[in-house]
């Protein structure tokens, strides 16, 4: 669930909501690595993205968006 405000801030950003307390996954669990990386590369392939999608790759993304180097 995203914070109250996050819509006013990030005002033309595409938002994506997923459920993904399906399978195997009880209440409370954390998600894994791999149900992570099978999500986003299905959602990847929806709209034609043809980079290689992984979650550390969104780690990468936030802090170059944020002025930092690729070592942190």
């Amino acid at each position: 669930m995203l914070p109250p405000g996050w819509k006013y801030i990030h005002t033309g950003a595409i938002q994506i909501v997923m459920c993904v307390n399906k399978g195997n996954i009880k209440k409370g669990q954390h998600m894994q690595y791999m149900g992570c990386l099978m999500i986003l590369r299905r959602l990847a392939k929806s709209p034609g993205i043809n980079k290689r999608i992984h979650p550390h790759l969104f780690r990468h993304s936030r802090a170059s968006s944020g002025g930092y180097g690729s070592r942190i």
